[in-house]
């Protein structure tokens, strides 16, 4: 006789990419996934209703069950709703108690998807000490910082070491954008001009992937740069005919040491490292800084691996005055194991969801 089996769905629901997961709730036995794009998916629920149809394809089997269901997505959750999807409108809000009654699952419960980065980093042990610092502090704040189609930001606090983390979302990628210098400013005109911002002036414009190729098309006009990158970037003089895409200008940095592109990812980490700053002395996240996200850990991570390219990034964020001795007690990491957010997911599953 067949035994029943219990089965747990997770998934990442980010600006670029879905990424679901069937596995076993007794194990966590991957059992089924797919992939695809965001801009693909008009409907979550649609999108969802035929990944279960073809999990349930595939196993063949009657005695099965999904008891619960963790998805990580991006942006804010209140209470049992999604209010606003920035990246994503056309999911509109969605609803647990929707959800639940459509898919006939139990328990849907949706996470802010850096709430599921911080849930995941707190097993997580693969990653690179960008900063170690000498004096090591308690490990009760962590600050999680990420940078993809956007940037999230969530807090994890406990009140001390015998505690559970308590997970802080927050929607600090969506306040306005700071103006560092000069540049940050002709930047967002330059944004407004083209069109880009789409009516936003959020941080987000700024850190965020598609903000690498506007940069270069950015300094590559700018008056007091171009004359240096028409002499010194091969980059440049192909710019008119090229689709400048994020992995393009990294390569461009990274591997050829393009003038322009290295420019382009100096602007971008200095401005990442300014605003880090501002979140570290708000929230004194001496547990350490998660870096995470698929431009810092994917696109820019061979900065990171480097320790003389990471001592720009390391300087541009603990340069703040008088709080400068206070900021080099945070230790930095790299987050680089992959399915951060689905492991948070499991992790919640397991600790926190109530069927």
């Amino acid at each position: 006789m067949e035994s029943h089996q219990s089965y747990i769905l997770v998934g990442d629901l980010g600006g670029t990419q879905v990424r679901l997961r069937v596995l076993t709730e007794s194990d966590n036995e991957l059992i089924f996934s797919e992939d695809s794009l965001t801009k693909d998916s008009l409907s979550l629920l649609s999108t969802l209703r035929n990944f279960l149809a073809k999990f349930q394809a595939s196993i063949k089997s009657q005695h099965h069950h999904i008891e619960k269901a963790v998805l990580a997505i991006a942006g804010p959750v209140v209470g049992d709703t999604v209010p606003i999807l920035v990246d994503i409108p056309q999911w509109g809000s969605p609803k647990e108690y929707e959800y639940e009654s459509e898919l006939g699952i139990k328990r849907v419960k949706f996470i802010n998807d850096f709430v599921a980065n911080g849930y995941g980093i707190i097993t997580a042990y693969d990653y690179i000490n960008v900063y170690d610092p000498e004096k090591s502090q308690n490990d009760n704040v962590r600050l999680v910082y990420g940078i993809g189609t956007g940037l999230g930001v969530c807090l994890m606090a406990r009140p001390d070491e015998d505690s559970q983390y308590n997970a802080f979302p927050s929607e600090a990628g969506m306040v306005k954008m700071q103006y560092y210098n000069k540049v940050d400013k002709e930047f967002h005109k330059f944004l407004i001009e083209k069109g880009y911002n789409q009516g936003r002036e959020d941080v987000s414009l700024v850190l965020g992937g598609c903000s690498l190729p506007h940069l270069a098309e950015f300094y590559a006009a700018y008056e007091e740069t171009k004359p240096l990158f028409m002499e010194k970037s091969p980059l440049y003089s192909v710019l008119p005919t090229l689709k400048l895409t994020p992995e393009i200008l990294t390569h461009n940095a990274r591997d050829l040491n393009d003038f322009l592109a290295t420019t382009v990812v100096d602007h971008f980490l200095d401005y990442a490292a300014k605003y880090l700053t501002d979140l570290a002395l708000m929230t004194l996240p001496f547990g350490g800084i998660y870096l995470t996200g698929s431009v810092l850990n994917v696109g820019l991570r061979y900065i990171f691996e480097d320790p003389v390219k990471s001592a720009r990034f390391i300087e541009k964020f603990q340069n703040r005055g008088s709080q400068a001795e206070l900021l080099k007690r945070i230790p930095i990491r790299l987050v680089v194991k992959k399915d951060l957010a689905m492991d948070g997911c499991l992790d919640y599953a397991r600790y926190y969801l109530k069927c």
